[in-house]
């Protein structure tokens, strides 16, 4: 059996609250060169938990709820665009920069650019940011759901029900529009 190293690169409370709501700026590129060695933030925005295992170094990356950060290499990032793109073409992780601390100037946009995923977050939405979307009108629900991908909407969905079901969500007319827009039927609690 082969060796995995396990890492607990788990950043502090105050980093994720500031990370939460944070914007893709995909234009604002500074040039910069990425080494493997570099860390980078990157957070869940899978509802629950979120596991990544580079098949070539055994590092181990997991994320126990949506909206936490873990610190990555660039290295395992350009791995796992390789390995599994899914994460970045569902939308599972997003990237919110380099560690503090880094010698690294690379902005977000930069390690976009060089990883060549900005095309699967033109159109990004935050699906971690449920109250932000439980504020949505109806009429925009279905163009902004409509942007998100496939793996983005499952997620969304849980989250929903969940927000229903603690009364985040309590509006009718919402519920029927997020039902139309993502072909489900929501829990509506009684």
């Amino acid at each position: 059996m082969a060796n995995t190293k396990k890492k607990n690169n788990t950043l502090p409370a105050e980093v994720l609250e500031e990370s939460e709501g944070a914007k893709l700026d995909l234009k604002n590129t500074t040039g910069s060169k990425i080494d493997d060695t570099v860390l980078i933030k990157v957070k869940s925005t899978c509802y629950g938990r979120l596991y990544y295992r580079n098949s070539k170094t055994g590092e181990e990356t997991r994320w126990e709820k949506p909206g936490e950060v873990q610190l990555m290499t660039f290295g395992d990032l350009r791995a796992m665009k390789a390995d599994q793109i899914d994460f970045f073409v569902n939308h599972w992780i997003v990237i919110l920069g380099v560690a503090d601390g880094s010698e690294c100037s690379a902005t977000c946009a930069d390690i976009y650019k060089v990883l060549m995923i900005t095309k699967y977050y033109e159109d990004y939405v935050e699906p971690t940011d449920y109250q932000a979307i439980c504020a949505w009108e109806e009429d925009e629900i279905g163009e902004r759901v409509a942007m998100m991908s496939g793996g983005a909407q499952e997620n969304l969905i849980v989250a929903l029900n969940e927000c229903i079901k603690n009364g985040v969500l309590d509006s009718v007319k919402k519920i029927r529009a997020f039902e139309n827009a993502l072909g489900c039927q929501l829990t509506i609690s009684d």
